[in-house]
């Protein structure tokens, strides 16, 4: 067996994996412009490898000629690759230099010198650049100006290695036994090389991606906070602009029923008309600053927020104070004992028991509550034989100050002064609590209301 044709295909083989670890670190990092000129250095040297095995095959010398150019053209490719990795421009005088080795080679082979002569630049060259390599790795940082972990300095005394190993090669390749392990030893550096890198690289990437996550964690923070004050200021807001409105609203309801009062023999049929009306519109608006109030309320106290509620104790005494119609009958089923806020879970539950109320029509009305058990918390159901919601209206009326107002035939999407904002409020209390909530209904079939907590 050639085992000197074998210890070059090793090294083939170990350095393709090397371009190809490159190739793939560039594809990943398109701004790198060193790793792009290194993947192709290597992908040159791995060419070099062929050409030798191409050569000793065919006995071609032409092939040998193209080998050791191409080794000599990886060489500068990879000496880019360190110039862009360090920020550092190469000095005009390498280029000459390479220029001058690049025609060497060339005319070795056409005069009658020795093989030791026709390597002995280009190997001193391509060790000269390994060495270099090595030691910028060693002393920067990368890829974002990190220190440098072990693997990048496993990586950096690798390419010293490799780079004395160059400069001593041309002595030893006379030698068939030296050279089968020159080419053995080259093949290790090698995988040692881009197993590093890869460790490098990807543990740069992790760093990164944790740092990026403790920044957007840290912003995150701060718009909580920054939204939580703003829900607070605008509750407040809320609540003075309520109140301030109240007084002033409450006092011209008062005056216009002490004129209507006072002067009702004395006004005509129309005027009375206009004065009911105007009565009428005043308490409806401050029905709806009140709906202002409540809904800017909601959810704002959470006093026990973590306290253990037994809902088969809170709804029973609940549906004492809820006005239910003789023909509605209310049931539940066995329900858990939860914890969370017993003043929001309270308010869900009668905001929804009473929309419903509203909605039942029928002689015989009927309203079941249901808990069932989901993942780590709890789906609870409200349903009722009502007149049913249009499927165009199963989001909009968790609106504020939108719902689904019933006429003889069916039922449409209305907005206006006299709305309340009981669905809205069992929402921002759903919501609150990190749960969700939605209803399944159709026109004529009842509805089920569903949150979960």
């Amino acid at each position: 067996m050639n085992w000197h044709l074998v210890a070059i295909i090793n090294a083939l083989l170990s350095s393709t994996i090397l371009a190809l670890v490159y190739f793939s670190l560039s594809s990943q990092q398109h701004e790198k412009k060193d790793l792009r000129f290194m993947s192709i250095g290597w992908a040159i040297h791995s060419l070099r490898y062929l050409l030798m095995i191409i050569s000793l095959l065919w006995a071609n010398n032409y092939l040998a000629i193209l080998s050791n150019i191409s080794a000599h053209i990886s060489t500068l490719f990879l000496l880019l690759g360190g110039s862009y990795f360090c920020g550092k421009k190469i000095p005009s005088a390498v280029y000459y230099l390479f220029f001058f080795i690049l025609l060497w080679i060339l005319a070795s082979f056409f005069l009658p010198v020795d093989i030791l002569w026709q390597t002995i630049p280009n190997f001193t060259f391509a060790g000269t650049v390994l060495i270099w390599l090595g030691i910028i790795y060693f002393k920067n940082s990368t890829p974002n100006n990190r220190k440098h972990s072990l693997a990048q300095t496993i990586l950096a005394v690798t390419l010293i290695i490799w780079g004395l190993h160059k400069l001593n090669y041309p002595f030893l390749s006379n030698n068939s036994q030296w050279s089968i392990l020159g080419h053995s030893f080259t093949a290790s550096l090698s995988l040692i090389v881009a197993a590093t890198m890869l460790l490098t690289y990807y543990e740069h990437a992790y760093s990164q991606l944790t740092q990026k996550k403790d920044s957007l964690e840290e912003k995150f923070e701060e718009k909580k906070i920054t939204v939580t004050q703003t829900n607070e200021d605008l509750a407040n807001f809320a609540h003075t602009v309520s109140h301030d409105l109240k007084a002033p609203l409450r006092a011209i309801t008062t005056l216009a029923q002490f004129i209507y009062e006072d002067n009702e023999a004395k006004l005509d049929q129309e005027s009375r008309h206009n004065f009911q009306l105007l009565i009428e519109r005043a308490k409806k608006m401050h029905q709806q600053i009140n709906n202002i109030l409540e809904y800017s309320e909601a959810g704002a106290s959470a006093n026990n927020t973590n306290s253990l509620v037994n809902l088969n104790i809170m709804l029973p005494a609940l549906l004492k104070f809820i006005d239910c119609p003789a023909h509605i009958k209310i049931s539940y089923d066995t329900l858990p004992i939860i914890r969370t806020s017993s003043q929001k879970i309270e308010q869900i539950f009668q905001n929804l028991i009473l929309n419903a109320i509203q909605y039942i029509s029928d002689k015989s009305g009927e309203i079941k509550i249901s808990a069932t058990a989901r993942n780590a918390g709890w789906l609870f159901a409200v349903s009722d034989n009502g007149v049913g919601i249009p499927a165009d209206c199963h989001k909009k009326i968790f609106q504020l100050f939108t719902r689904c107002e019933k006429n003889s035939t069916s039922l449409h999407l209305k907005s206006d002064e006299h709305i309340g904002v009981g669905l809205a409020i069992c929402k921002k209390l759903v919501n609150s609590l990190g749960g969700d909530i939605w209803v399944e209904s159709e026109v004529g079939q009842g509805a089920t209301f569903y949150f979960t907590i």
